[in-house]
C-alpha cells in the first residue's frame, strides 16, 4: 500500500480516536449518580393535630450536569415506596395498603425534571412531574446552592438540599381512612451525587 496513503489512514484513524475518547470523557463529566446509601427524604405532617415525621430510605436516579449551567441540567430519580418509616412498624404497614399507598400496585414513585431556575446566589428551583400512586402532578422543589466536595477516594460528590409541599389527595392518598391527617405533606430532600 502506498506510504502516503497508509500514512494518512492512520492519521485519520488517531483523530477519529481521539474524538471518541473526547466524547466519552465528556459524556462521563456530566453524568452523576445519586448515592442511595447517603441520600434520604424525609417528610412530616399531622395526624389529629400532631406531628408525624417519616422518611423514604430507597431513593436511586440519575443527574446530568456540566459543573457550570445549573439551569440546563437534567434530574431523574425513583423512590421505592416501600421503603416509608415513620419509626412505627404497625403504621408504616399500613401505610403500604391500599387505604393509603397501596406499593403492591404502586412500588416505586418517579420523578422528572422539567426546567431548573437559578438564581444570583446559587439557590435554584427544580420544576417537574411526579409520578406517585398512579398519578401524575407538577412539583417545584426548592434548593440550596449545591456544596461540592472530594471524598477519600478521590470521587467528587454534589450535595443538595431541597424542599417542597406536596397535597396527598392529589395524588389520592389516603380517602376517608386520612381523615384525621392533614392533606399538606411537608418534603425535606438531602441528596449526595456522586460522578460516575
Amino acid at each position: 500500500m502506498d506510504t502516503k496513503l497508509t500514512n494518512s489512514i492512520f492519521a485519520l484513524s488517531f483523530v477519529a480516536a481521539l474524538c471518541s475518547s473526547s466524547l466519552s470523557a465528556s459524556a462521563a463529566d456530566t453524568a452523576w449518580k445519586i448515592s442511595p446509601s447517603s441520600s434520604v427524604i424525609n417528610f412530616h405532617l399531622k395526624n389529629i393535630g400532631q406531628r408525624v415525621d417519616g422518611k423514604f430510605g430507597s431513593l436511586s436516579g440519575d443527574v446530568n450536569y456540566d459543573g457550570r449551567d445549573l439551569s440546563k441540567a437534567t434530574v431523574k430519580a425513583s423512590v421505592g415506596v416501600d421503603s416509608i418509616n415513620t419509626s412505627d412498624k404497625k403504621r408504616d404497614q399500613h401505610l403500604r395498603t391500599k387505604d393509603f399507598f397501596n406499593v403492591a400496585k404502586y412500588p416505586v414513585a418517579e420523578f422528572a425534571s422539567s426546567k431548573i431556575d437559578v438564581d444570583n446566589a446559587g439557590n435554584f428551583k427544580v420544576t417537574g412531574t411526579l409520578e406517585l400512586h398512579g398519578v401524575k402532578q407538577i412539583v417545584v422543589l426548592a434548593a440550596l446552592p449545591v456544596k461540592e466536595s472530594t471524598d477519600d477516594a478521590g470521587r467528587k460528590h454534589l450535595k443538595i438540599e431541597a424542599k417542597t409541599t406536596v397535597l396527598r389527595k392529589k395524588f389520592g392518598i389516603g380517602g376517608f381512612m386520612a381523615i384525621t391527617i392533614s392533606d399538606e405533606v411537608n418534603i425535606d430532600l438531602a441528596i449526595d451525587l456522586v460522578r460516575e
